[in-house]
């Protein structure tokens, strides 16, 4: 770690006088290597190189019918059943999208939100996305004093919101939506505060009335007609999926005591009373033998404590198949009340935690959805928040791994939120290497969290990824890289053959697939085969290349929204694993990939991770990049020469190869923090947020083409538009382009532009 302290503290100022903060702050300020950018404009141009509108469909959305499940497990459409779809997306919330300082759609007349709104939908399609997953609508809709009671939404919000809708659907743009977040459709004199105290994510297990409150809350969103696409959501063909609680599962698992809070342990308790009495046969004096405890009636049996959960004993496996229980009964009622009210699409529960119980909870949903971060602050962007700041590729990218092995191979599988957040020192190699390997492994969508798209100049913040220009140049590769599908689809599949008995035993339910396993989620196609009969609307495992046990399991730690994997590299156990795909030609002769040295490479040959390099390579025809250190990277025939840690990929706009494409996009991708923001030397304790203008690391970057090539070159703007035009040397059958980003005259540009004209 004492590259990276090193490598900011170079291009810091740090406090000297004793007045100031302690030596060991680091405080952000203009100097030759951190410059502000301009973050003016924020909306991409119509036809400028950062327009990705035509990488997607153009609208209305929904016009091939409903979403439906393909012979092969991915997504098609009714009336295009034999063209696989793919949904690049972002995550917002609906009360963020109207009244974030960034966002601010809604304002004083409705006709100007409307303008708002649809200007918003219009960007959303111009940045490359072809889905929203919305979040926090129940907030939004019991927000504000027009709000009267239970399930009763203020009418303004619903306008908002279904004009949103709408507008979207004319952009061609589908949605995801969160049918309870975290407050829902109870009226509250403080909306948030109130309803979070209710921990509703632990509540809904046991309390008759909040499940009452979801039935009134849903009947209403899914029911009501939307005036301006003249459906409902029940019938909404651009409606693909709904969350029924989100993260639900981390309510019972982050807490250090689950279900003690005072109004929910009685229920709880009543509840497990009633489970034992019923496993034990009402004998106490059985209970009392298993558990070697001395108990005078079912009555008086406390309710179970965290440790228990990991006990191999009979407490510990009565608790664990409670609380199983009672998980899959959440999940069947929620099923239960979307098909009362009649709704046919598509719907997920359990998406944050990988372990073994919520895959064979999952094991007849249709579709899996999962959350992943790297690096996620422990108090968000507040004063005291603590990151660590290792790279993504140094621990081979352990959080999506995770996620990699709660796929099921014969149904679509979804990343519904993901995210290296500000103020994370290695977060801009997350553009290149997550929506990389989703492709390589064909998932149906990814999600970034959160609000990519907005209006308003804003100070960096964690997870708004609009406000980040490090976080927007991610997601314009991404958008290439997974939505246009430039990286290729591997060309074979590995399955882990789980069955229910091995994901049920309290010895191995707490925990995910080995760490030694999910490493294949970079070599080759992986997901998890259930045994048993396959559940209806779901077609046939697809055929797989190898098939493998479990071997041993991986540790999952929940913390207040979001999981931490533990990680572990058994170098022989991984080794063995290698042996087996070579033998079975699932490596092709030459695979580069080298358990000691950390090296993976894909069976496509496209993707190289070298994580003692901290080193990432991309190679296809039509786009071609790298996350690392500084110094070169050569790929056929092309080479990028840094002199900082970075990102930079080349791409083709018009589709063609590289080698004969006329219009190109550089992107060159480092580093941006806040002026004046104050951190800890090695910049994992957050002291002051900091405050606009936003400060780019700038840098030197050299790119050289096996081709010479008659095109101009520009420096353009967040928004695509062309800035400066630069030199493109051409010379014995090749091109050169060299760049300090510290001497723009417009100030650094993250992006460049070669095109004919």
């Amino acid at each position: 770690m004492r590259g990276i302290a090193v490598s900011l503290l170079a291009g810091a100022c740090l406090a000297a006088s004793s007045g100031e903060k302690p030596a060991e702050t680091m405080i952000v300020r203009p100097d030759e290597v951190w410059r502000p950018i301009d973050m003016t404009a924020l909306s991409v141009q119509p036809g400028s190189a950062l327009d990705l509108s035509g990488i997607h469909e153009p609208g209305p959305a929904g016009k091939y019918g409903r979403v439906m499940i393909g012979p092969d497990g991915t997504f098609r459409f009714e009336k295009q059943p034999e063209k696989p779809v793919r949904f690049f997306a972002f995550n917002a919330f609906a009360n963020h999208v109207m009244s974030w300082k960034e966002s601010m759609l809604k304002v004083g007349s409705k006709e100007e939100t409307h303008k708002n709104i649809r200007e918003f939908a219009a960007k959303v399609r111009r940045q490359g996305y072809n889905m929203v997953r919305f979040q926090g609508v129940d907030l939004l809709l019991m927000f504000g004093k027009d709000a009267p009671g239970r399930a009763q939404f203020s009418p303004s919000n619903l306008d908002c919101f279904q004009y949103m809708l709408h507008c979207l659907k004319q952009e061609g743009v589908y949605f995801g939506i969160d049918l309870f977040s975290y407050t829902g459709y109870e009226k509250f004199n403080h909306q948030w505060d109130d309803a979070m105290a209710k921990r509703y994510k632990e509540r809904m297990y046991f309390d008759p009335v909040a499940r009452q409150m979801w039935l009134d809350g849903v009947k209403a969103l899914m029911t009501g007609k939307n005036p301006y696409t003249g459906l409902t959501l029940n019938e909404e063909p651009a409606l693909i999926y709904v969350d029924l609680h989100n993260e639900q599962e981390l309510g019972i698992w982050i807490k250090k005591e689950p279900l003690s809070d005072p109004e929910i342990k009685p229920l709880a308790e009543a509840a497990w009373r009633a489970f034992l009495k019923k496993r034990y046969g009402g004998d106490i004096g059985r209970l009392s033998r298993s558990w070697k405890e001395n108990f005078t009636s079912f009555d008086v049996v406390p309710l179970f404590v965290k440790k228990n959960l990991q006990e191999w004993g009979a407490k510990g496996k009565d608790a664990n198949d409670f609380l199983y229980g009672v998980e899959r009964e959440m999940l069947e009622f929620y099923r239960k009340g979307l098909k009362g009210i009649g709704c046919r699409t598509f719907a997920t529960l359990y998406d944050v935690l990988g372990y073994f119980r919520f895959t064979s909870i999952r094991r007849d949903v249709p579709v899996i959805t999962a959350h992943g971060y790297h690096n996620h602050p422990t108090a968000n962007n507040n004063p005291g928040s603590r990151m660590d700041q290792y790279s993504l590729i140094s621990n081979a990218a352990v959080y999506l791994r995770y996620m990699s092995t709660m796929r099921v191979w014969n149904r679509p599988f979804l990343i519904t939120e993901y995210n290296a957040p500000f103020w994370g020192r290695y977060r801009h190699q997350e553009g290149l290497l997550l929506p990389s390997y989703a492709a390589l492994q064909n998932y149906d969508g990814i999600t970034v969290h959160s609000l990519a798209v907005t209006r308003i100049p804003a100070e960096l913040a964690d997870f708004q990824l609009g406000r980040d220009p490090i976080g927007r140049a991610g997601q314009v590769i991404a958008a290439f890289a997974f939505g246009r599908g430039d990286v290729a689809t591997a060309r074979h599949k590995v399955g882990i053959a789980l069955s229910d008995r091995f994901m049920r035993d309290h010895r191995n339910m707490n925990n995910g697939v080995s760490s030694e396993q999910n490493r294949l989620a970079y070599l080759t196609g992986l997901g998890v085969v259930l045994d048993g009969k396959i559940p209806a609307g779901l077609p046939p495992y697809p055929k797989l290349d190898l098939t493998m046990l479990p071997i041993g399991g991986s540790r999952i730690e929940a913390k207040a929204m979001f999981t931490v994997p533990v990680d572990t590299n058994n170098v022989s156990n991984f080794v063995a694993i290698i042996d087996k795909l070579r033998s079975a030609k699932i490596l092709p002769p030459g695979n580069l990939t080298d358990p000691a040295k950390g090296v993976f490479q894909s069976d496509t040959g496209e993707l190289i991770m070298r994580t003692a390099e901290n080193r990432l390579t991309v190679n296809t025809p039509r786009l071609k990049g790298g996350a690392w250190n500084g110094e070169t990277v050569e790929l056929s025939g092309f080479a990028f020469q840094s002199s900082v840690p970075c990102t930079a990929a080349l791409i083709s706009l018009d589709k063609l190869p590289l080698e004969r494409s006329r219009r190109m996009l550089l992107v060159f991708s480092t580093d941006a923090l806040n002026s004046n923001m104050e951190l800890s030397a090695d910049r994992k304790v957050l002291h002051k947020a900091g405050t606009l203008p936003v400060l780019l690391e700038t840098g030197r970057l050299t790119v050289e083409l096996p081709r010479e090539v008659a095109l101009k070159c520009f420096a353009l703007g967040i928004d695509g538009s062309r800035r400066e035009e630069l030199p493109l040397r051409r010379e014995g059958g090749r091109s050169r382009f060299s760049v300090d980003t510290a001497k723009l005259q417009n100030g650094p540009s993250l992006y460049f532009e070669f095109a004919e004209k």
